[in-house]
């Protein structure tokens, strides 16, 4: 009887936790599973430095002062962001299409609140008017920035009401 108490305990515990509007939220750098580090991508256009300022940049703007940078990656509020493909050539628009696709995490002390996987793809643009590989990873940075944003933002209003 007392294990099914505590469980119920444990349920009803899990089940009340949500996450608000004033939360802070840690957000740990990008990773990257080893078969994304095989790119020369990662490496020579500094994949993780675009992700990082560009996520940074928009999750700023959709949950202003809400977000911290340092801090216990295993206690409170935590999104984890984990690159799992990177592929495309160099040599510009002209090589053919490039594309990042990665998986957001939201922790709260260690346990999945919630994650999404998002892929973006470019060309540079039309008639591949950003010629160089780099300026195309970069505007797919910026996208998925974008992309994981809104749906970060979308998460918080989602939680917050059931409050």
């Amino acid at each position: 009887m007392r294990t099914i108490l505590a469980l119920a305990g444990a349920a009803l515990a899990v089940a009340s936790t949500s996450l608000g509007a004033k939360d802070e939220i840690l957000v740990l750098r990008p990773t990257f599973d080893r078969s994304a580090l095989l790119s020369q991508a990662v490496r020579r256009c500094a994949i993780a430095d675009l992700l990082d300022q560009q996520l940074a940049l928009e999750l700023e703007r959709t949950v202003p002062g809400q977000l911290k940078r340092l801090g216990d990656p295993d206690v409170g509020i935590v999104l984890k962001i984990r690159v799992t493909e990177v592929f495309g050539s160099s040599g510009g628009a002209w090589s053919g299409e490039k594309g990042i696709a990665l998986r957001a995490e939201l922790l709260d002390g260690g346990r999945l609140l919630q994650s999404e996987e998002f892929s973006r793809r470019g060309s540079g643009g039309a008639a591949g008017l950003v010629s160089g590989t780099c300026p195309v990873f970069r505007d797919i940075a910026h996208d998925l920035g974008e992309n994981v944003a809104a749906w970060l933002g979308r998460v918080i209003s989602t939680k917050g009401k059931e409050r």
